[in-house]
């Protein structure tokens, strides 16, 4: 019995410091700014606030990039000029994503994502630690042909 009582006290614990661990989290994400910025052309310029200053810790911004209804099919080029964003490739901890995929470091960088129709949106986030400049581009939607 002494055995059963002391399982019950391990579930219990862990059940404690499950939701302890839950609300520790919450309050974590409590403390990220986040930004959503709306464009609505065909071509235009992004970069992360603060650019060419370092960007802030725990951000989440989102570029919305929306095309006006054309029923034609794009193509986004995004040529990254500048950038500095704390990661390597394939181990990023800061980044822009973009369809899926994220991108960090400090090269100059182009990314074509096909098949669009509306429009497309780029993320950009931030950890706790270690900021950057941030980056600086241009984007276009190209028509397909």
């Amino acid at each position: 019995m002494g055995r059963s009582h002391s399982q019950r006290m391990d579930v219990s614990a862990i059940v404690a410091c499950f939701l302890l661990g839950a609300v520790l989290v919450l309050a974590e994400d409590l403390s990220i700014e986040t930004e959503v910025m709306q464009l609505g052309d065909f071509h235009g310029k992004i970069k992360t606030p603060n650019y060419p200053s370092n960007y802030h810790n725990d951000y989440e911004g989102i570029w919305e990039l929306n095309i006006p209804p054309t029923g034609d099919i794009y193509t986004l080029v995004l040529v990254i000029d500048e950038m500095d964003i704390e990661g390597t490739t394939g181990h990023c901890s800061d980044y822009i994503k973009i369809d899926h995929k994220e991108y960090c470091g400090q090269s100059p960088l182009t990314i074509r994502v096909p098949d669009i129709e509306y429009g497309i949106l780029i993320g950009f986030h931030t950890d706790h630690s270690v900021t950057g400049k941030g980056f600086k581009a241009d984007y276009e939607f190209v028509p397909q042909y």
